[in-house]
């Protein structure tokens, strides 16, 4: 078979090949969660490129993902505001009423997951793929929620062209696709899930680029695309996406990118003014062996008329400029949720996480070079943490800074048994302690082997709350500025009908206080 060459692509092989010389989340649905796991690596992420089909011959390929927890939440239907009536527990158990366990809100931890599904099917070999992915959030047969099915949610096409270079490989992807940048975890988006730099979803097109330098020991990177979002019936415009990364990896230990993302419409509607929402950013990680890996980065995303900004790319848990029912930057940040009609403003953010193998220490100790792949006892500490200011011309949601941060340690016991423990703290608004929360998780994880790709965990989380949100009616974006409620946190009772029906929210958010004590039941695989 004859292997394309690279005059085939054009523009972007232009724009490109100087540096390179060198997976609807938000359309009215509640309680949107993307993918904890790049399990389908045909998705690809970062500027590295991804791994081919062996040899010649066209074959088919299959990959996927899903997380399925039965989550019981616990309350006392006293203080939820109504009362014990005839032949009712004074106890209520029911789906959890939280306000950390929407995807797309600042708030979010990973402390109780939702459910997540994702099939990747590819044909092609090592030249040319073709690749459609299936993706849901949730299981219509326990749970029917609107829009919570994507059905073919990515379609795209990848070329490697061959430019009879030696130690540099081209990647070219056009279609509908995901590209990720800024995940703070070494295979997934890390501790709290999210992008800092920002995840596309777009029709479009990316070309990556490596050279391998210094026998092999550097290696240059770059990534340049194009693309669009198509208008949303929230109201937002259609979306044009420029984007362009550059890195280097250092001897397989430090690996360095620069990120710039640029998103904006003309095509708003005659009384609004066109907006834009560009994101710019640094990351690094280290990976140091018995010294642990380190990842630290920065983004600063600056949002112009936004909120027309349809969702061309999510960055730390928005997406999209605005418009996007109380999922998108401006409202969790900029305070659409408070009258921000326009949105304007820019949000700063840092993300660390350190991760740490006991078992690999003691084994380089006992047996210098040897190295570990976890296959044995271990215990793992992870440290982690995510700061964010905000700038808004909104005055009351100005000068706003939020911190999270956590600690997770994990004791792999026995090949089919391990114990841990995930502690987490929320300040949405570092000056107004009411708003802030607490979580302590401990959780038993079961499993086939080692290393296997399954884990039936089972998961208990005791929240603690600030004083705003242990009362009836609970903090709002209105009351506590800086604080937002998650558009998942429901509607108050007399809307409840018709969430349940149509999975929008019609009314005001629920008054009642979350829950504080919840058990999940978590089946989780990749393969």
């Amino acid at each position: 078979m004859r292997k394309p060459i690279l005059p085939v692509f054009l523009s972007s092989v232009t724009l490109a090949l100087p540096a390179a010389a060198q997976t609807n989340p938000a359309t009215g649905a509640q309680q949107v969660q993307p993918p904890t796991s790049d399990a389908g690596k045909s998705g690809g992420g970062g500027l590295g490129l991804s791994k081919p089909p062996p040899g010649e011959e066209f074959r088919f390929d299959y990959h996927g993902y899903l997380r399925a927890p039965l989550r019981i939440g616990k309350n006392d239907r006293a203080g939820t505001g109504a009362a014990v009536g005839p032949n009712q527990s004074s106890t209520i158990f029911h789906e959890p009423l939280l306000i950390d366990d929407q995807y797309l809100n600042w708030n979010y931890t990973r402390a109780q997951e939702k459910a997540w599904a994702e099939m990747f099917f590819s044909y092609g070999n090592s030249h040319v793929t073709g690749t459609v992915s299936v993706q849901a959030y949730n299981f219509d047969d326990w749970e029917r929620l609107a829009d919570a099915q994507f059905g073919i949610g990515q379609g795209w096409v990848t070329v490697r062209p061959d430019p009879g270079w030696e130690n540099t490989r081209f990647e070219w992807k056009v279609g509908a696709f995901w590209e990720k940048f800024g995940q703070a975890g070494k295979y997934d988006a890390g501790p709290y899930d999210t992008y800092l730099i920002g995840r596309t979803h777009q029709m479009g097109e990316a070309l990556k680029g490596e050279w391998d330098v210094a026998e092999g020991d550097i290696t240059l990177k770059a990534e340049h695309g194009i693309g669009a979002h198509g208008e949303e019936r929230a109201g937002t415009a259609f979306t044009l996406l420029h984007h362009f990364h550059v890195g280097a990896s250092f001897y397989k230990m430090l690996d360095v990118n620069l990120h710039y993302i640029n998103t904006w419409t003309q095509d708003s509607s005659p009384t609004a003014p066109e907006g834009s929402l560009r994101i710019i950013g640094a990351e690094g990680r280290l990976t140091g062996g018995i010294l642990g890996e380190l990842y630290l980065g920065y983004a600063s995303a600056k949002a112009e008329n936004s909120q027309q900004v349809g969702a061309a790319v999510e960055t730390v848990h928005s997406f999209g400029g605005g418009g996007t029912f109380g999922l998108d930057f401006n409202y969790n940040y900029l305070g659409g949720a408070a009258g921000n009609v326009n949105g304007n403003g820019t949000v700063n953010t840092f993300e660390f996480n350190y991760e740490y193998s006991f078992g690999l220490l003691w084994r380089e100790l006992e047996h210098p070079g040897v190295g570990f792949w976890g296959e044995g006892t271990d215990v793992r500490l992870n440290l982690f943490g995510l700061y964010s200011m905000v700038s808004s011309a909104v005055p009351a949601w100005d000068s706003k800074k939020k911190f999270k941060y956590g600690a997770d340690a994990f004791a792999a016991l026995l090949p089919w048994f391990g114990a841990g423990v995930r502690y987490d703290r929320v300040q949405p608004n570092l000056d107004d302690g009411s708003v802030a929360f607490s979580i302590i998780s401990p959780r038993l994880v079961f499993r086939t082997s080692w290393n296997s790709h399954e884990q039936i965990s089972l998961v208990y989380s005791h929240y603690s709350y600030g004083s705003a949100l242990q009362n009836r009616p609970i903090a709002t974006a209105a009351t506590h500025p800086g604080f937002v409620v998650p558009a998942s946190y429901g509607t108050n009772e007399a809307n409840s009908a018709a969430f349940r029906t149509t999975g929008t929210n019609p009314g005001m958010p629920n008054p009642r206080p979350p829950d504080t004590d919840v058990i999940s039941l978590k089946a989780t695989m990749w393969w």
